[in-house]
């Protein structure tokens, strides 16, 4: 394998998602959908939110590999659970600080655990 087949598929890992993501909302239509298929915008979102908090804490913060990881999955994890919350109408104010209080207490703990 040489250098250049390396970098071009590390770069679709980060490519793929956000081409399944625009290609899923092109071509589909909400009415349509069963319940599960509705659910697939927001896991290929989450996965390009992912993706690029992923790539950013590894290469801007300098950040180990598991930390940036489970930084990237919450962070990631918690526009998606507001976008879910407002698509069924049942956001608030009091949720939206419930979620946020939950996450960065999650992540407080996960950064200061010993065993990461």
């Amino acid at each position: 394998m040489s250098i250049r087949f390396l970098s071009f598929r590390k770069h679709t890992y980060y490519v793929v998602p956000l081409i399944a993501l625009l290609l899923f909302l092109a071509f589909t239509d909400p009415q349509e959908l069963s319940l599960p298929l509705l659910l697939v915008p927001f896991l290929l979102l989450f996965t390009v939110f992912f993706v690029i908090i992923h790539l950013l804490s590894r290469r801007m913060f300098q950040l180990k590999r598991i930390n940036s990881t489970v930084t990237a999955f919450f962070l990631a994890l918690f526009p998606v659970i507001l976008l879910l919350l407002s698509s069924v109408g049942q956001i608030s104010f009091a949720d939206v600080a419930v979620v946020l209080l939950l996450f960065f207490g999650i992540l407080f703990y996960l950064r200061r655990a010993d065993f990461l």
